[in-house]
């Protein structure tokens, strides 16, 4: 058969069984859980039910006896047998990745005119999985074969990056969060987000014709390999490349449900971890040693924050400079290594990048751990990792639309950022609508002291009193 006739029937089978997908989720729409029911359709008790096994990690074996109990008690009910017929319907709302073989010495990938090669082309080395057959004489290697076909000895997943952007304009309740980085102001002239700092204003100033367009999406990209079998004397890794849109807002831009996982590369095998590590007891720093380092920490405290004052930057810098100059005349020349020297750059790479906590590795190595809890089946961790990435996403585009129910949307974060729209008052300087209150609400009496503390605060930070001191 010419290549261009089968480039088409091949395309004409994906149309159909995209067709063929599209009409099954109508009907589960359409159709009702019970006869009788107005509530629920059949896929949104679907999604509501798949929705609470992922988001509390409930296993397959629970939910299917839940299902069973389901039907047992409610024997009109349509609904499906197992967790795996679930699954196969709500896939459908979702996105899928692509499996693309790849050289077991990371040279090349199969794919393109490369697609139907054997072996690699630099070093020859094989596609598949090989086996040394037994009973023979001489040493052969032999592809491994799983239902007559060949498994290839190394597999890249990825995840096609151009849907999932569209579909967060597509959707109504991200929409407008992806036009944040153009729409919002930043009424402060703090550091609150790249897009105050210089680098993101420089890159809109030498391409005008992208940075115009509100619609263009910024990304950055992170990665890092971890153990996804949980113990640390097996020698494999896996390697997950995760993208960032830095086009929303403080408040949702690192958290994970906006992550995009990108690829999950199979990496290379890694050392056990069999070193002994000894704990000898502490001893109290010396009080010149101490000071030192709590001058350290509260430059980075400042660093870190989650809003910077430009004009402080150079104060920083003053600050940082200073206490290495401190450091040298208390450490040994051994401990200046080229990390201590980089903390002089850290307040440069403020100013280009913004506030710190866009690029550090905190959330992706969180992260990290999420992908390692969707390993269910050690024999396959990458499969197992995609299947759990999939689920994940299409319901956490699902729970936006989803109402009295705690979703990983709606519920509360560790830190409340997000700022409150209030109506103006004088004592809004002192007190900034942003952060909620922890813990219980406690009643006590002021001390003379405490009550001349608090009038001397409002006094100095209040806006309404200026004009009196003056």
């Amino acid at each position: 058969m010419p290549k261009m006739m089968k480039t088409c029937c091949h395309t004409y089978m994906k149309v159909q069984v995209a067709r063929l997908g599209i009409l099954t989720i109508y009907y589960q729409m359409e159709s009702r859980s019970y006869p009788g029911c107005s509530k629920y359709s059949k896929l949104s008790f679907l999604v509501k039910f798949y929705h609470i096994k992922c988001m509390y990690g409930v296993s397959d074996k629970a939910m299917t006896m839940i299902l069973d109990l389901l039907r047992d008690a409610f024997e009109q009910a349509k609904l499906p047998k197992t967790v795996y017929e679930v699954r196969k319907t709500i896939r459908k709302l979702g996105i899928e990745c692509t499996k693309i073989d790849t050289c077991p010495n990371d040279c090349m990938l199969y794919r393109g005119d490369d697609e139907n090669l054997t072996r690699c082309k630099r070093f020859g080395y094989s596609r598949w999985k090989q086996k040394i057959k037994k009973g023979s004489i001489v040493r052969l290697n032999v592809p491994v074969k799983r239902n007559g076909k060949p498994i290839a000895a190394k597999t890249l997943r990825y995840f096609p990056l151009i849907p999932r952007l569209q579909r967060l304009f597509m959707c109504s309740k991200t929409s407008t969060d992806v036009l944040w980085h153009k729409e919002a102001r930043n009424n402060y002239g703090l550091l609150r987000h790249p897009r105050d700092a210089e680098a993101w204003k420089k890159f809109d100033a030498k391409y005008t014709n992208f940075s115009k367009d509100l619609r263009n999406v910024l990304l950055a990209l992170a990665s890092d390999g971890f153990n996804s079998l949980g113990n640390m004397s097996t020698k494999y890794s896996i390697w997950p490349v995760i993208l960032i849109p830095y086009n929303l807002p403080p408040w949702l831009c690192m958290k994970h449900t906006s992550f995009i996982l990108s690829t999950l590369i199979p990496g290379p095998k890694m050392l056990g971890n069999d070193i002994d590590v000894y704990l000898k007891p502490l001893n109290a720093l010396p009080s010149l040693v101490s000071n030192v380092i709590a001058i350290l920490s509260s430059f980075f405290q400042e660093l870190c924050g989650k809003a910077i004052n430009p004009m402080q930057l150079a104060d920083l810098q003053n600050h940082v400079v200073q206490t290495l100059c401190q450091m040298e005349m208390i450490f040994p020349p051994s401990f200046f290594t080229v990390m201590v020297h980089f903390t002089m750059h850290l307040v440069d790479e403020v100013t280009l990048g913004g506030p710190v906590h866009y690029r550090w590795m905190y959330p992706i190595e969180r992260y990290l751990g999420r992908l390692k809890q969707y390993v269910r089946n050690k024999a396959q961790p990458k499969g197992s990792i995609a299947e759990g990435y999939l689920s994940e996403e299409i319901l956490t585009f699902c729970s936006r639309y989803l109402d009295k129910i705690n979703t990983r949307i709606n519920q509360p974060g560790r830190v409340d950022d997000q700022p409150v729209v209030v109506t103006h008052n004088s004592g809004e300087t002192m007190f900034p609508a942003i952060g909620k209150a922890l813990g219980d609400v406690s009643h006590f009496e002021l001390t003379r002291m405490e009550k001349h503390e608090a009038h001397s605060h409002v006094l100095v930070n209040c806006d309404a009193v200026v004009p009196f001191v003056e």
